[in-house]
């Protein structure tokens, strides 16, 4: 009798939800529009850095970040491109992501969306679902 082999299939679960920002503008301008819009305050930190093992390179991404302490959400923007490539190459018509990361209700997204698309530099506003994606596994970061 022959050895049986397993398959151990492993699907994590995202505590994050993604929304997809269209903008011709660059980051820092974003980040500026969204901070007065939304009334946070988005701030620069450490780039995010992945390794592209297709092209054996080194990606760099900008990442703006905000902590509201009163909803207890911590907002992220990250910019899909860099000089080497995409980020999340199938969403290329996508500029930046904006990563929110705590409890925040269905309603409360989808009100925060209606306030992105009134953002004057914001070309067009997606709600993303981080298991449709090839590698959203990009997503988590320090």
């Amino acid at each position: 009798m022959g050895k049986k082999k397993y398959k151990l299939d492993f699907k994590p679960e995202y505590d994050f939800s993604l929304i997809g920002i269209a903008s011709h503008q660059n980051d820092y301008r974003l980040s500026w529009a969204l901070n007065n819009d939304l009334e946070i305050k988005l701030v620069r930190t450490k780039d995010i850095e992945i390794h592209n093992k297709k092209k054996n390179i080194k990606q760099l991404f900008s990442l703006y970040s905000f902590f509201h302490e009163d909803a207890l959400l911590n907002y992220e923007l990250v910019n899909n491109y860099s000089e080497t490539g995409y980020l999340i190459p199938e969403l290329q018509n996508i500029d930046f992501f904006l990563k929110i990361t705590g409890e925040i209700s269905i309603d409360q997204l989808n009100q925060l969306i209606q306030r992105l698309k009134k953002t004057e530099i914001v070309i067009s506003v997606f709600k993303i679902d981080p298991d449709s994606l090839k590698h959203p596994e990009k997503f988590i970061f320090e």
